[in-house]
């Protein structure tokens, strides 16, 4: 394999979160909703004005500085609030792991859109206290990780 070859494998291996997210919501008494994401991109900063969110993967790479965005669309639980929500899990697909590591996941504390974020103007973040750090490993690929939050997400970073 070439070396320019093995640079794209490893850039495009490395813990790729495919669009399978998904927020599932479970408010009182005993509802469960299911949310897709309405938005999904991710940041890179060696290209601070390209935009990816047309790309089918939400890279997350902490040694190349790749965070994951994610925008879940509430509208349609209606009136239910933050308050009203008892648990949101999210559920993500690994579609690759090149390199496992772990990573963390925060609320987005302003909106944003997949077709504008860009390394440039990325939203500021806050850590979802109560999670730690959660691990990936080669062998997720293929196979979905399920995050219960302690605390509504509506927006999410990776």
């Amino acid at each position: 394999m070439y070396r320019t070859e093995r640079s794209k494998v490893g850039h495009l291996a490395r813990a790729g979160l495919a669009l399978a997210a998904c927020l599932l919501l479970l408010h009182a008494p005993v509802n469960a909703d299911t949310m897709n994401p309405s938005d999904d991109t991710y940041n890179h900063p060696k290209k601070p004005t390209k935009t990816f969110g047309k790309n089918k993967v939400v890279k997350i790479d902490s040694t190349k500085g790749h965070i994951g965005f994610i925008l879940f669309d509430l509208t349609p639980m209606g009136t239910a609030v933050g308050a009203d929500i008892d648990k949101a899990t999210v559920r993500l697909f690994i579609k690759s792991v090149n390199t496992g590591g772990t990573f963390a996941l925060h609320s987005v504390d302003s909106a944003f859109s997949e077709d504008t974020l860009t390394d440039n103007n990325k939203p500021t973040t806050t850590l979802i206290a109560g999670l730690g750090a959660l691990t990936v490993v080669a062998g997720d690929k293929g196979s979905f990780l399920l995050i219960n939050t302690p605390a509504l997400t509506t927006l999410a970073k990776f």
